[in-house]
Formats: C-alpha cells, sequence, structure tokens
C-alpha cells in the first residue's frame, strides 16, 4: 500500500503563506494537519 501526497494548487500554496504571516505558523500547521518539515520543504 502507498501514501499518497496531498496535491496543493498554487493558490493554496499563497494562500497558507498569507496565513502564516497574519496567524503566525503554529496554528496554520495544526489547522492543516501538516508537519513543520513539510511547511520549509
Amino acid at each position: 500500500m502507498t501514501k499518497e501526497g496531498c496535491q496543493w494548487s498554487e493558490q493554496q500554496k499563497l494562500q497558507i503563506i498569507q496565513e502564516v504571516e497574519v496567524n503566525g505558523l503554529v496554528p496554520l500547521l495544526r489547522k492543516n494537519d501538516l508537519s513543520q518539515s513539510l511547511f520549509h520543504m
């Protein structure tokens, strides 16, 4: 069984970056169930 990765559109990526600027990194990671290492890739 393989684990499929999440495909983020360019618009979704920009929205996430903008949200980090407003709310901070930790709340965004929790909201979107992301790891910090994934965000910094």
